[in-house]
């Protein structure tokens, strides 16, 4: 049985195409969630125009051509044995090459190959006249001329049969120019990227006998007020028939505001709106009435953050990386919002790719690394000052007590993710004398405030008994902290007494481990012995302990749960979260 080609498995690429030149450009791989990065006019909805054509077909390409050239396209995947599956057939092949000959099995060649530690990736060739596959370049291991002759002759031709994953799919597009407004009554069902449709496709599933007016009334509804809450809660939609003519509107209704009209709303509600009605809608009424599966959709929007409050944008693009996560759908986004990049950098789910123009053609760059993310921030013209965006920023002594933290935070609210509610930011305790919460600063320290007045500082006890009094240092940035944030000083002597114990038996392999004599001992200090070091860095016993926490051994230890609970009802205060 042959495997079928998953988004994921393939690169996309074409040359000559619009803006892009001589050189292949486009995406080298493909994540659930894609961000397209740049100024204006650098090419991202372009490079949203390749996915179209590969949809819809290539034979348009070639009235696109870049200064008079005429376009190329192709798709690569690895060739591995379980996606080729019978491309490939099992015939005995003899291959005669000067001194030697061999017989062998296509199928063969790729399994051993992968088995070995080896690859051939494939790059197909796609005639942009007709859409067709017209040969296979490949990239083999080991690299050996005769076996390469070998794998071009027995695997080549049997790959040009396999068709990337986009033939497959539905592509809904959002265009940066979008409205909702008064539409004429039509038993059309569907919308265009401008939005156009919207309104009358929501009138007939409300009106009209045989559709399921709960896609309107109950799923919409809820999706909208779960992104747009805390600033409004809509108790219904409705629309409404104007003038007695068949022209209509949509409404929502507000608690002590009634019935607001579409025409009296912001662009920001009606980017929400039209992308919910993109996820929820379009999937269920499909383009000729039936219902297509979510994984079969490939989601286009652009600039979704326009007229959007960033705190809006953030509710939304967590809303969208939470559906891709569901579903299995994948997501192109343009933006030149540097909110984008708080959120995705660094996810697993998601790449950021930055888009540039030099004046002659575009380029495409994954963003991986710190300089090609300073060079997005050029674009975006994001200045270290916007840091006071941030919501809110934990303020921890090192970098192992961020790892605890970060692994904490996961058990107790997994929705609350750091670089998005909170960034976790170090004021290295022994050197605290440095630093200020005071709103006003104080001459020669470092002002935290300044940063975000949203703080939430852990501090060491570095308390040896009960008795012990904080330093003094420590003592006066609890007392700062306090006045506008969250100060968590250890129950125990540090971060490190919060290990709990059946956590110490597991990294120590010994069931029979008694912990320290209590909370104020050195834990670091027993650990090490256990461990049957000398030293042990602080991070490297971080990264043993955290895959061993569990949410009943963090409640059960200490005062961990009670305070993160504290944690955690600050930072969705400051990002103003709820709970429902």
């Amino acid at each position: 049985m042959t495997a079928v080609l998953k988004l994921s498995d393939i690169s996309l690429h074409c040359r000559n195409f619009k803006c892009f030149g001589d050189e292949w450009q486009g995406f080298d791989k493909i994540k659930p969630i894609n961000i397209l990065i740049g100024r204006n006019s650098s090419g991202k909805s372009s490079l949203l125009d390749v996915l179209s054509l590969f949809v819809h077909g290539l034979p348009d390409l070639l009235i696109h051509g870049h200064r008079g050239t005429k376009p190329d396209a192709r798709f690569g995947f690895s060739a591995s044995e379980e996606i080729c599956g019978d491309y490939i057939k099992t015939d005995l092949v003899t291959l005669r090459d000067g001194s030697f000959s061999v017989n062998v099995r296509p199928s063969h060649i790729v399994s051993n190959v992968h088995r070995f530690g080896g690859s051939i990736h494939v790059t197909t060739m796609i005639n942009v006249e007709t859409g067709d596959n017209v040969g296979s370049e490949l990239d083999v291991f080991p690299g050996d001329a005769r076996w390469e002759r070998i794998y071009e002759s027995c695997v080549g031709p049997a790959l040009t049969k396999v068709h990337h994953p986009l033939k497959n799919t539905i592509l809904k597009r959002l265009a940066a120019e979008r409205d909702v407004g008064v539409e004429e009554g039509n038993d059309i069902l569907g919308f265009r990227p401008n939005g156009g449709g919207l309104t009358n496709t929501i009138q007939q599933l409300i009106n009209t006998e045989g559709l399921d007016r709960d896609l309107i009334e109950v799923e919409l509804l809820k999706e909208l007020n779960s992104i747009l809450r805390p600033d409004v809660d809509y108790r219904r939609i409705l629309v409404e028939r104007k003038d007695k003519k068949n022209d209509w509107e949509l409404q929502l209704e507000e608690p002590n505001k009634g019935r607001i009209r579409i025409s009296q709303m912001g662009s920001g509600f009606k980017t929400v709106l039209l992308v919910l009605a993109n996820l929820l809608l379009a999937p269920k009424i499909g383009s000729k009435g039936e219902e297509k599966p979510l994984s079969d959709y490939v989601f286009a929007f652009e600039e979704l953050e326009n007229n959007l409050h960033p705190s809006a944008q953030r509710r939304l693009f967590r809303y969208i990386r939470k559906f891709a996560e569901q579903n299995g759908c994948t997501f192109f986004i343009t933006t030149h919002s540097n909110v984008v990049i708080d959120m995705f950098a660094g996810d697993d789910l998601a790449q950021i790719l930055h888009v540039e123009h030099d004046g002659t053609s575009s380029t495409v760059t994954i963003v991986d690394d710190h300089i090609s993310q300073g060079r997005v921030l050029d674009d975006l013209d994001v200045r270290a000052s916007d840091l006071l965006q941030a919501n809110s920023i934990v303020w921890v002594e090192g970098p192992s007590d961020r790892i605890y933290f970060n692994a904490w935070m996961k058990l107790i609210d997994a929705d609350l993710i750091e670089g998005v509610h909170y960034q976790c930011l170090t004021y290295a305790g022994s050197l605290n004398k440095h630093f200020s919460f005071e709103p006003e600063l104080v001459d020669e320290l470092i002002g935290a405030l300044k940063v975000n007045r949203n703080a939430i500082l852990i501090a060491d006890s570095d308390r040896r008994n009960p008795q012990d009094k904080l330093k003094v240092e420590t003592a006066r940035l609890v007392e700062e902290v306090n006045k506008t944030g969250l100060a968590w000083v250890t129950r125990g002597k540090e971060v490190e007494n919060y290990i709990p114990l059946d956590v110490m038996k597991k990294i120590c392999e010994q069931e029979r481990l008694s912990g320290p004599n209590s909370e104020f001992s050195d834990a670091i200090a027993y650990l090490r012995g256990k461990l049957n070091r000398n030293t042990t860095k602080k991070v490297d016993l971080a990264e043993k302990v955290v895959p061993h926490l569990t949410l009943a051994n963090v409640r059960s230890t200490l005062d961990l749960g009670e305070r993160m609970d504290e944690v955690v009802a600050k930072i969705r205060k400051w990002n103003h979260m709820d709970r429902t």
